[in-house]
Formats: C-alpha cells, sequence, structure tokens
C-alpha cells in the first residue's frame, strides 16, 4: 500500500464508490418523495390528483419521479466525489512540493534542506535521492 500507483488506483476505486452510493443514497431517499410530490399535483394542468390516473399516467408519474431523483442525486455524487478526489489528490501530491522545496533550497546553495521522507515508495525514494545529492553537493 506504499506504492503511488497502487493508492492511485484505490483512490480513483473509493472516488467512484462514493460517487455510486451518494447517487443511490439520494435516489433512494427522494424518489418516493418526488413520487408523492408528483401524485399530490397530478399529471394534468389542473393538477387534481385522482385525474387520469390510470396505469400508464401512474408509470409517467413513477418514471417522472425517478428521473428526477437520479438527476439530483448523480449531481450529488460528481460533487461527493470530486470532493473526495480534491482531498485525495490533495494528500498526495503534499510530499511531492517538500521535495522541491528541497531542491530549490539546494539550487539556493543549502546543501543540507530539511527534507521528510514521505509514506509512499516512489517518493520516498525520491527524497532520499534529493538529500543525498544535497549531501554530495556539500562535500
Amino acid at each position: 500500500m506504499k506504492r503511488l500507483s497502487v493508492r492511485l488506483v484505490i483512490s480513483h476505486l473509493v472516488v467512484a464508490v462514493v460517487g455510486v452510493l451518494a447517487t443511490y443514497l439520494v435516489v433512494r431517499v427522494l424518489a418516493p418523495v418526488l413520487f408523492d410530490e408528483s401524485l399530490r399535483l397530478g399529471p394534468g394542468p389542473g393538477g387534481a390528483a385522482g385525474q387520469n390516473m390510470g396505469q400508464g399516467g401512474l408509470r409517467t408519474q413513477v418514471a417522472v419521479a425517478v428521473d428526477r431523483a437520479v438527476l439530483i442525486g448523480a449531481v450529488v455524487g460528481a460533487v461527493a466525489a470530486a470532493a473526495l478526489g480534491a482531498l485525495v489528490a490533495w494528500r498526495l501530491t503534499r510530499p511531492l512540493s517538500a521535495v522541491r522545496d528541497a531542491t530549490r533550497a539546494i539550487a539556493r546553495g543549502k546543501y543540507a534542506a530539511p527534507l521528510p521522507t514521505p509514506g509512499t515508495t516512489e517518493l520516498a525514494d525520491l527524497a532520499a535521492d534529493v538529500a543525498q545529492l544535497g549531501r554530495t553537493l556539500s562535500e
């Protein structure tokens, strides 16, 4: 789990699952409410709930309620997935900023620039190489 490639794949999977779960939960909660609302308003221009409530009218009401719920659920799912994706991206790129800062310090002649060891294998190797570069240049 220390490899960056594994973390990226897992983060994408988690983001997708969060989006799907958010969509499902919103649709599951919202579709019945929207259906009840459409029954109260009725299918026709006058809105009387008892009018035109044959099988076709009820099917249309259900379809409209589910369509609206899915659309709202998809938007909520996309927002949740984007927020989680931004958080994961920030956590994965934060160590790169530390390595970048250390390389800039080395370029300015501060060869013993502090460099924390990131948690991922690839970035830890990169940080070790940059630290070694600084030590070699200072000698």
